[in-house]
This record gives structure tokens, C-alpha cells and sequence, in this order.
């Protein structure tokens, strides 16, 4: 048996090379680095850790210099069971080929909780077994959603009773116990059919299937209908994109030109928003990473020679934050203030670099920073009546999007931090 106590030590916080793994690839670099929903831990053939990613750190709690060379049975809960469960998941992942299942881990505050944990081998050219990649959800936010719609609908003034598509019942509270006398015990696994009298159960089933099928019919209606409204949305504030630009062709004023310019741009983060929507066909949320790596592109290009000499150093994967419906326009609004504001006058000779970052602060939270070196604040506070259009809408939109805005003038440039909810977070704790 495999002493899982035994710990190597390591002089540095950098990842311990795993003998014949490439750890050099381009993508497997990024994979590891940039990920911070997920835990990626390399182990060796022995199960000690010798990689430690971004997003092993926020879930776990500890830095890489402290968790590696540790044994990977140090991230279970302590007991006498925690080495020999994890040797068994290595040993049937190395048979299997992959070992997928929920497991309870430890943070290193001692608090627990459940992950989704997926165990692949990793081998070399000649087949050898060289280690394994451990890749981690934190599954807490879902149970504490998943307990409390159980809570609720023990609660309930009403008998509820859930199956699944199969009619077998997977759900029976209270109330619906005491009407139909079964115990807690009995109804798992019982079919619904049992509690309808006899002479309706042989059509129950058709019957059954006949309603899902009604429901599928109307979701597939309802989301092609969704589907066309952000299409339509979406062209139609194209064109208003274009009669702001064929009407600024007969303007001779640069300051009117300038209004006009802005107002295209601010209508284009909106557009982009009910652009995403269509495309992904995803109505409840809207890719931040994804978002602003292309609004960065159509602003650049918008505003042409003024952002000739400027540069926007982005830091935004797509799939690391995504934000509600309703707040993704008042975000897609004040992401435009954020960077137009950046271009037009942090950098008045016209040359520059503009600092753009996207983060998880943690589950619930997310993170966004822009960021230049240039002249500064005006010196009238934001606030005040001769702000800047677009700093006094920052304000407004950060509330609208229930964000903590901070505006931090650093002398030289300016950093701005947007503080707010990720999607699923909730408002409450």
C-alpha cells in the first residue's frame, strides 16, 4: 500500500515536470493558467501533486508552494478512508481509462464541499502510465440551490409530488405523504401510476407523454420566438447604427460629429448584446470574455484614426464570467463608457496602452478593471454638472447592473474597478 503521507519537496511554486508529458503545448498552457472555475491538478503514478492551477488555488485555498508534493488524499476530508478511496479512484480511472463521480474535498480553511472531480491517465508515447489530470467543480452553489428548492417544497401548503420522464417519483413531501399514507421510505422509486386508480393506469402513460411532448412543442416555439425577437432587435438597431453615421456625414460641427460618433457606439453595445443572444441561443445569459473581446474589436475600428496610435491589452477568456439577461445591457452600456472614455482621453498625443481585465473575485462575484496611464481625472469631480456624459452615466449603470463601481485616479492614469454579481449568484448570501 502506497504511503500517502510521503510528501516531495518543492524549492519553487512552479509546476514539478511529469517525466515524458509535454507540458510545454501552447494550449495545455493556457488550459492550465487561465482557468479559474476549475481545479486542473496534475498528479504523478502515485497521486502526488505536480501541478497546480489558478483555479486549484481559489477552491481549495492554498498556494501552490504549500500543495505541491502533497499526496491528492490531502484534499479529502480527513479520516482513515481518504487515501485508500483515493488510490481506488486512480486505480479505475487507469482501468477505465477515466474516473468521473461527486467527491466531498476540504478547503484549506477546514470548511467542505462537494466537487464533480473527472480523473484521465496520462501516458507516454510508448504507453507507459506517467500520472493523471484532475479536473474540479465546485458543486456547493448547486447542492445549496438544490436544498433549498427541497426545502421550499417540503414547506409547501400544497401535496407536490416530482417524477422524472420515465413517471418514476423522485420527490414527495409532506403533505402529499400524509394524503396518500405512504412513508418516507416507501415512495422512492415508485412509479406515478401507483396512486391513480386502477381503471385510468393503462392510458396514464400515453397520457403522460402526450403532456411532455405538448411541453417540448411549446419550449422549441417559445425559443424560436426568442430567437426572432433578439434577431429582429438586433437589425433594427443596426439601423439605427447606420442613420446615426449617414447623418453625421452632414454634419460640419466636430463637436456635434463627436455626439453623434458616441451615440452610435453606445447603440452597438446594445446591438452586440441581442447579437450574442441569437447566435448562442442562450436567453438567460450573455459571455462577458466573449462579449468583450468582440465590443473591443467594433470600438476600435469605430473610432479609426483616434485609436490609430492607441492599444487595448485584454485580459478576458470567454466562459469565465457570464451575466443575467437583465443586467447584460446596463453592463454592455457602461463597458462602452469605460473604453471610449479610455480612448478619447487618456492619452491626449494619441499614444498608449489601455489595461482591460475580467476575473472571478469568487463564486458569486465577478470582476472588471480598465485601466490606463495617461493625464488622469478632470479636474471637476465626477460628480459634478460639467462631468463628462460618460462619467456621470457610470454611476447609474453600475446600479442598474447592482455593481460596486470604484474609480481610482492614480496619478498618472486612471483604474477603474466593477464589482458585480456573476450569473446564478443571487443577491443573497
Amino acid at each position: 500500500m502506497l504511503n500517502c503521507a510521503r510528501e516531495t519537496t518543492s524549492p519553487a511554486p512552479g509546476p514539478l515536470p511529469l517525466p515524458g508529458i509535454r507540458e510545454s503545448d501552447v494550449c495545455f498552457d493556457l488550459l492550465i493558467r487561465h482557468v479559474e472555475d476549475h481545479a486542473i491538478i496534475l498528479l504523478d503514478a502515485d497521486g502526488l501533486i505536480r501541478s497546480w492551477n489558478a483555479g486549484a488555488e481559489r477552491m481549495h485555498g492554498h498556494p501552490a508552494a504549500e500543495a505541491l508534493g502533497r499526496h491528492s488524499s490531502g484534499l479529502l476530508p480527513p479520516s482513515d478512508d481518504a487515501c485508500p478511496q483515493t488510490m481506488r479512484q486512480l486505480a479505475q480511472a487507469m482501468r477505465d481509462g477515466r474516473y468521473a463521480g461527486e467527491v466531498w474535498h476540504v478547503r484549506r480553511d477546514g470548511s467542505r464541499f462537494l466537487a464533480d472531480i473527472l480523473l484521465i491517465p496520462l501516458r507516454a508515447d510508448d504507453g507507459a502510465l506517467r500520472g493523471y489530470a484532475k479536473i474540479t467543480r465546485d458543486l456547493s452553489h448547486r447542492k445549496r440551490m438544490e436544498d433549498r428548492f427541497r426545502q421550499l417544497v417540503q414547506e409547501s401548503p400544497n401535496a407536490m409530488i416530482m417524477i422524472n420522464g420515465a413517471g418514476a417519483i423522485i420527490l414527495f413531501n409532506r403533505l402529499a405523504e400524509a394524503m396518500f399514507g405512504y412513508q418516507r421510505d416507501e415512495w422512492p422509486g415508485m412509479r406515478i401510476e401507483q396512486l391513480i386508480p386502477e381503471r385510468f393506469r393503462g392510458r396514464h402513460g400515453q397520457l403522460r407523454q402526450g403532456f411532455l411532448r405538448q411541453l417540448e412543442a411549446a419550449l422549441q416555439e417559445k425559443t424560436t420566438l426568442l430567437n426572432e425577437v433578439h434577431h429582429r432587435v438586433k437589425n433594427n438597431l443596426q439601423v439605427i447604427i447606420s442613420l446615426l453615421s449617414m447623418q453625421s456625414q452632414y454634419v460640419r460641427e466636430d463637436s456635434a460629429r463627436g455626439v453623434l460618433q458616441d451615440s452610435q457606439t453606445r447603440v452597438r453595445s446594445m446591438a452586440l448584446i441581442h447579437q450574442l443572444l441569437y447566435e448562442r441561443h442562450d436567453f438567460s445569459r450573455v459571455d462577458l470574455g466573449e462579449y468583450l473581446q468582440r465590443f473591443n474589436q467594433l470600438l476600435l475600428s469605430s473610432y479609426g484614426q483616434l485609436a490609430g496610435g492607441l492599444s487595448v491589452e485584454l485580459d478576458a477568456p470567454a466562459g469565465l464570467v457570464c451575466i443575467e439577461l437583465q443586467r447584460a445591457t446596463p453592463c454592455g452600456l457602461l463597458i462602452n463608457e469605460l473604453l471610449t472614455n479610455a480612448l478619447k482621453h487618456a492619452y491626449p498625443n494619441g499614444r498608449g496602452t489601455i489595461w482591460m481585465r475580467l476575473a472571478r473575485q469568487n463564486e458569486r462575484r465577478a470582476l472588471l478593471i480598465v485601466a490606463d496611464r495617461g493625464v488622469g481625472l478632470p479636474a471637476a469631480a465626477p460628480a459634478t454638472p460639467h462631468a463628462s456624459l460618460g462619467l456621470q452615466l457610470m454611476p447609474m449603470l453600475a446600479e442598474q447592473m447592482g455593481a460596486q463601481l470604484n474609480i481610482l485616479d492614480n496619478q498618472p492614469g486612471v483604474r477603474v474597478e466593477v464589482s458585480f454579481p456573476a450569473f446564478g449568484a443571487g443577491e443573497n448570501p
